[in-house]
């Protein structure tokens, strides 16, 4: 179906069936040095954007959906905490071009919204350089390149579900420093209980996101990058989105004039953050080896 939208918006055959494997996979790759920029007009940018999003989704919602006639999108908890996050980054942004005269409100809404989907989903396309817009924006791309997709999709970062979990046992341990008496119960997800275990895999895993950024943000200093390229460069890489900030890896950049030790760094951190950092480190532990 992404395919055949493509195709019908103007991209030659060959362009469409790359751009869409690219799409929903949320790989991001490009047959043009210009990434989806190449490819002009609101139709075709606001297709994308949608499919975009789509590869951001639990991929069990669809199967149930196609095989079992559930409908149960509305009902996924992470999918409706995404769909927030997409709707309310994308009316900000929105909302301050149009306010500060750098885009008509049509203009405004597409780029915005592609570009929001595109960091979110981990896909990397880019059909502007939103980093000029001004630092707040800039900013809100920049803690975005944390955020992820959907638990279940092929997207990156730290993902929605953790979030949810995490930002649920925050919650409720701030409500009993306040409140030392007061009767909890245990945080629900999806109307069941947080499981204890879960609890603490989720935060080990965010424990092990921040120290993995910050040793990979002090490796690409070391090599000699400037403190906006190495912050974004660790981001962008352990989130496995592409395009980081700054003129030299924004979104019209390219990691080419990196130096070779900066490069194997973000390789590695690419690795750690597409098999989930976990399943990397255990093979340097000599528990794993022997037993």
């Amino acid at each position: 179906m992404c395919a055949v939208a493509y195709y019908f918006l103007g991209m030659s055959f060959f362009d469409a069936v790359n751009h869409a494997l690219a799409t929903l996979s949320t790989g991001g790759f490009s047959t043009h040095d210009s990434s989806f920029a190449f490819f002009k007009g609101a139709p075709i940018q606001l297709t994308a954007t949608v499919f975009m999003f789509l590869g951001s989704l639990p991929f069990v919602l669809f199967v149930r959906h196609m095989f079992l006639g559930q409908f149960a999108y509305h009902k996924d908890e992470q999918t409706k905490w995404f769909l927030a996050i997409v709707l309310a980054s994308t009316v900000v942004i929105v909302a301050w071009l149009v306010f500060h005269g750098v885009k008509p409100i049509d203009e405004a809404f597409v780029l915005a919204s592609f570009n929001v989907v595109s960091v979110l989903s981990t896909t990397g396309f880019a059909t502007t350089d939103y980093t000029i817009w001004s630092p707040f924006i800039t900013g809100i791309f920049f803690f975005l390149t944390y955020v992820g997709g959907c638990t279940g999709s092929t997207a990156g970062g730290i993902k929605v579900m953790r979030l949810i979990v995490a930002f649920k046992t925050t919650k409720r341990q701030f409500i009993r420093l306040i409140f030392p008496n007061i009767m909890l119960t245990s945080p629900h997800y999806q109307g069941k209980l947080l499981d204890t275990s879960l609890t603490i895999n989720v935060m080990a895993f965010m424990f092990l996101y921040v120290v993995l950024n910050v040793f990979l943000v002090l490796g690409l200093l070391w090599t000699g990058l400037d403190i906006e390229t190495a912050f974004s460069g660790a981001a962008t890489a352990i989130a496995n989105v592409g395009p980081g900030i700054g003129s030299i890896i924004g979104p019209v950049g390219n990691f080419q004039s990196l130096p070779d030790s900066a490069t194997w760094m973000l390789s590695f951190g690419m690795l750690l953050g597409r098999l989930e950092i976990l399943t990397v480190l255990v093979l340097f532990s000599p528990h794993f080896w022997r037993y």
